[in-house]
């Protein structure tokens, strides 16, 4: 068939229409003699070997065959392929467009990989350093924390060498206890069993651990024997200062169940009923004689326990019997008597300190606790009110009852840069200290309201407890007073850059121009006393008022004489750096003037009342008066008597050319540089510095300026000649 096909037509029939030829002989796929090379895993030498055993066409024909079935394989793929000629360019296009996007897609992987690696090499040091410095950063924190424990544990091991060293009748066990709490408290924190600073310190620590609890384990058993709460209170302290209160109370009452135990047994023992029967019987006969001899005859028993009216006449006549050389004998003999009353005494007002300020961060003592203090040391001193030795050791007692409570205090405040941190609100540990600082200052205030009431003699006793008392009280709130005064002067001294500001604004346009901005810019305050002015209030409302009572002149306490310091301190500091502007225009004179008045008004009714303040106020009042006194009036001028000469003296360099050299600048001194200088120099140092400046100004200076000065020269020469 596939002949007769081939016979058919012309020559081109088979080129041109292979399809027609592949359909009239079916396609090599579907032929049986070629459906073997179609099968996954052929083996051409097995196909070959069964072919030629079992078929019966000779190997050139079989080969022929093969060869025609190749043919037409070449045939129908050629067909194929001009059928699907369009969808193979497409795909051709498809593949180009895909090789060409995955070398775009190639080279941006090599160029990200690229990027990656110099990343890599940039990142690898700084990580590197990095890592490092955290290794040591963590380092140094962990050295640094462990320091901390250590110098903490060193701190409280030389308090506690102090407590023990202390005599056994001042011996605070309490305070003892406490600090071995809180050394075990340090130990437990951080692990310091490698530190030989530590190690050294634990023989003495355990042995006082012992000595502390040996000796209140002997308090206790003596409270409980002489019944006495002062005593069983202050043990049963130190047991809990140790942490071991449970354990001690427990061991207390196993003690007296056993005690207890062994007595009623004793009591309902029947042979000893029997025995003390037998002897009570047997005794009975003699008791009329033994009464009489033991009694010293009848009424000698009750003779012992209460005396007779003659011998209370006889005492009565005593007193005015002993000369004074006999009455020192007599008070020697009843020193027990006078100890054991002192000591009474001592415990009892010990007992209402301690009530009052356990000596601990714990809450603070409410009102009525400090009044029931208060009201216990009033008792103690009024009982001796009539007799002038007795009042002078009850003040002496009274004066260590409140050194306790000045140490009790000590232990109850604040700490830390809290105290320093003045904000627009007062912040807890200021208020801490603020509410600790009035219950001090309300013991001192009662105390001293009592003592014109005394004996003569009370007052000195109880002088330096007063003293001590006062100085915790201050020491309390200090550190708030000189965190507000540094923000006070470091606003005041904004004062300079005003002045130069204002001196830069007036020679940088013309003088009618300048004058009459200047004359505008007076009729305000500068920006930084309205500052201070605000802070000063703030500092009024959200702290001075908290304290009870607020500070005030009628009524003395330890805050207000700190308001009054304040208060004076900050003129005083202002009226300094005013004497040192120059050049001092008559706009700048109005300009402090103005100042001047707006400060005193803040000082005045937020601190303290200025005809109370004394000197400082008159030098206030003098220095704004001498800035428009001239100079030709200066030596005659009573202002002189109120100013501080070195301040009078400052002011005066104002009004010399620029050629003369104040003290700190010739010493190369900023301003505020040198008002340090003058804090720590005393007002002669002041005077010898000023007098060198006059030395060094006369002459060149002077004749540089066209003889400019020279009337304000000798001023100042007049001025310190008559106060060096």
């Amino acid at each position: 068939m596939s002949k007769g096909g081939d016979g058919t037509g012309d020559g081109n029939s088979s080129e041109t229409n292979p399809s027609a030829v592949a359909e009239s002989e079916g396609s090599v796929l579907e032929d049986q003699k070629f459906v073997a090379f179609n099968v996954n895993g052929f083996d051409v030498a097995a196909f070959t070997s069964q072919v030629l055993a079992g078929s019966h066409i000779t190997a050139q024909a079989q080969s022929e065959q093969l060869r025609e079935g190749v043919i037409r394989l070449e045939r129908e793929l050629c067909s194929e392929v001009k059928s699907r000629n369009k969808e193979l360019l497409h795909n051709v296009r498809r593949m180009l467009d895909t090789q060409s996007s995955l070398q775009d897609v190639v080279g941006s992987v090599e160029s990200l990989q690229q990027a990656v690696r110099r990343i890599r090499a940039e990142v690898v040091g700084p990580y590197e350093q990095i890592k490092s410095r955290s290794t040591q950063l963590r380092n140094l924190h962990a050295t640094i924390e462990l320091l901390r424990h250590v110098i903490h544990h060193l701190k409280l091991t030389h308090k506690l060498r102090q407590q023990m060293a202390a005599p056994a009748g001042s011996l605070d066990l309490a305070k003892a206890a406490k600090l071995l709490s809180d050394i075990r408290s340090v130990e437990t924190e951080v692990d310091l069993s490698g530190v030989q600073v530590v190690a050294a310190e634990r023989e003495f620590i355990a042995a006082a651990s012992k000595s502390v609890r040996q000796l209140a384990e002997a308090a206790l058993l003596e409270g409980m024997e002489s019944l006495s709460q002062a005593k069983v209170g202050s043990a049963l302290q130190v047991f809990f200062n140790l942490d071991e209160l449970q354990l001690s109370v427990t061991s207390l009452m196993s003690k007296y169940l056993s005690d207890l135990e062994r007595s009623v047994r004793a009591a309902v023992d029947s042979k000893q009923l029997s025995a003390a029967a037998a002897a009570a019987a047997g005794s009975s006969s003699a008791a009329p004689t033994q009464q009489g001899h033991s009694s010293g005859g009848p009424g000698g028993a009750r003779g012992l326990s209460t005396p007779s009216p003659g011998a209370s006449a006889a005492w009565q006549g005593v007193p005015p019997a002993v000369v004074p050389a006999q009455l020192q004998q007599l008070l020697a003999a009843t020193s027990p008597f006078q100890n054991a009353y002192l000591a009474a005494c001592l415990s009892r007002m010990s007992e209402a300190v301690v009530a009052a300020f356990p000596g601990q961060s714990r809450s603070l003592p409410s009102p009525a606790d400090v009044q029931k203090c208060i009201a216990v040391m009033h008792e103690e001193l009024k009982v001796a009110g009539s007799h002038p030795q007795l009042a002078a050791m009850i003040a002496s007692t009274t004066g260590k009852a409140l050194k306790v409570l000045a140490d009790k205090a000590e232990f109850m405040a604040a700490t830390g840069s809290e105290l320093r941190a003045i904000g627009s609100t007062v912040n807890p540990a200021q208020a801490r200290n603020i509410a600790l600082c009035s219950q001090l200052q309300e013991v001192h205030r009662s105390l001293c309201s009592l003592l014109p009431r005394l004996p003569a003699t009370a007052a000195p006793a109880l002088a330096t407890s007063l003293d001590m008392l006062h100085n915790t009280a201050v020491q309390v709130i200090s550190p708030l007073f000189k965190a507000a005064m540094e923000l006070i002067e470091e606003r005041l001294m904004h004062v300079h850059s005003a002045s130069r500001a204002a001196a830069v604004a007036v020679s940088g346009g013309s003088s009618d121009r300048a004058q009459g901005q200047a004359g505008g810019s007076v009729m305000q305050t500068s920006s930084y006393i309205g500052e201070v002015s605000a802070f000063i209030a703030l500092f009024r409302s959200e702290y001075l008022s908290r304290f009870v009572p607020p500070p005030s002149p009628n009524v003395p306490s330890c805050v207000s004489s700190l308001a009054e310091r304040m208060a004076c301190r900050i003129l005083l500091f202002w009226v300094r750096h005013a004497a040192l502007l120059r050049p001092l225009t008559q706009d700048g004179k109005l300009q402090l003037a103005k100042d001047l008045a707006e400060l005193q008004l803040a000082v005045g009714t937020h601190l303290y009342p200025l005809d109370q303040l004394g000197s400082p106020s008159h030098v206030v009042k003098a220095f704004r008066a001498l800035l428009f006194v001239d100079t030709s009036a200066i030596l005659g001028s009573p202002l002189l008597q109120d100013l501080p000469p070195a301040i009078a003296l400052h002011h005066l360099f104002s009004r010399l050319p620029p050629s003369v050299k104040a003290p700190h600048e010739r010493s190369g001194l900023s301003p505020s540089q040198f008002s340090l200088w003058l804090d720590t120099h005393s007002s002669a140092d002041a005077l010898r510095s000023v007098s060198g400046a006059i030395e060094c100004a006369e002459g060149a200076a002077v004749r540089q300026a066209g003889g400019q000065g020279a009337d304000v020269l000798e001023v100042m020469r007049v001025l310190c000649e008559g106060r060096t």
